[in-house]
């Protein structure tokens, strides 16, 4: 198959000059803010979430993979947003070459992210033989995805200089397929392999109401990959590289940027329940205290959940304990088969019951 990126010859150079006042350097611009603005969010309450689980702020091995994903996010939509100053986006010669470097980086901590909570979480000595054998395959996947997207062509500037008749480019239609579809497999079998053990578990409604939500954005990640699929095989076609690749450019930033949420959403349970308990008590009024959930799964043993300093009332102390000094004491007496309220009397009867 001949080489894709033969660029920039005489018929080439013609149809940019006449696009020459084409942009989407809007389209860059809201895209690429947006998902700095969220990202960072994300990964803010996810590191509030923590903090409120421990009452101070305590970091996992996935916490910080997610913290290293969200700098490679930043450093991918930086590099798009100065890019724009020197025709990306325009009908120009430009090659995101950090972002093709950043995107995997990204994605890998991310999925490494979700790994790392799935054996922290699940006892199974199988299913975290499972984690490690997928942690593997998606760290050789990053480093491949990343080789094959800075050096699309040996010598490199084969790329954007038809000149450079030595060496040789990779067909983009290759690259994309095997990269992009392992990156497919990957997606789904993470978001497929704790079902099994899931559908075990013995959790309250909220529990289940914000697995079945992690599932969910997990499922658009793998939507969106699908989609970014024909965009990335026919990014080359033109010849215009720094103008066609734009759109899956910016699918591949949202996707990101979704990812960065599928992979926060299991470590917002104490984050939920203090809201729900908020909110029930602004409807029930003092004395009420809603239940809830430090994370998703339950995760620690007793005595990791019972380490830490000591917190106040209504604070979390650990993934799974609340601690609350807001109870109300109701004693009832069976009649006739029916449980009654027990009342306050002081009239002499026993435990408040009129005698005979």
């Amino acid at each position: 198959m001949a080489a894709p990126m033969q660029l920039f010859d005489k018929e080439h150079w013609e149809s940019m000059l006449r696009h020459i006042d084409d942009t989407r350097e809007h389209t860059i611009i809201a895209v690429c803010s947006l998902a700095i603005v969220l990202s960072l969010s994300f990964l803010g309450l996810r590191l509030y979430s923590r903090r409120l689980a421990w009452g101070y702020l305590k970091l996992d091995w996935s916490d910080w993979l997610c913290i290293g994903s969200v700098l490679c996010t930043m450093v991918m939509t930086i590099n798009m947003l100065v890019g724009i100053k020197f025709g990306l986006g325009r009908h120009m010669p430009a090659i995101l070459i950090i972002a093709n470097a950043t995107h995997p980086s990204a994605m890998a901590g991310l999925k490494l992210s979700l790994l790392v909570l799935y054996y922290s979480i699940f006892p199974s000595r199988r299913f975290r033989w499972c984690c490690i054998a997928m942690g593997i395959f998606v760290m050789l996947w990053v480093i491949a995805s990343t080789v094959s997207g800075v050096a699309l062509c040996i010598p490199i500037q084969k790329l954007w200089d038809s000149s450079v008749t030595t060496g040789f480019c990779v067909p983009l239609i290759t690259i994309g397929l095997v990269t992009t579809a392992s990156h497919i497999f990957t997606d789904i079998a993470i978001l497929l392999m704790p079902v099994p053990l899931v559908v075990k578990l013995h959790t309250s409604r909220d529990k289940k109401i914000l697995i079945i939500s992690t599932f969910m954005v997990g499922g658009l990640v793998c939507a969106i990959s699908i989609a970014r699929l024909p965009l990335w095989m026919n990014s080359g076609s033109g010849g215009d590289f720094g103008w066609d690749n734009i759109p899956g450019g910016m699918l591949a930033v949202a996707e990101i940027t979704i990812s960065t949420l599928a992979a926060s959403a299991p470590v917002y349970g104490p984050l939920i329940s203090q809201v729900c308990r908020k909110s029930k008590a602004n409807l029930s009024g003092p004395g009420t205290n809603g239940g809830g959930t430090a994370d998703v799964f339950t995760q620690g043993s007793k005595a990791e959940a019972t380490r830490g300093p000591p917190v106040a009332p209504g604070r979390f102390t650990g993934r799974s304990i609340t601690v609350t000094d807001e109870f109300e004491l109701h004693t009832y007496h069976n009649v006739q088969g029916g449980w009654r309220p027990l009342s306050d009397t002081s009239d002499g009867g026993t435990d408040g019951l009129s005698p005979g």
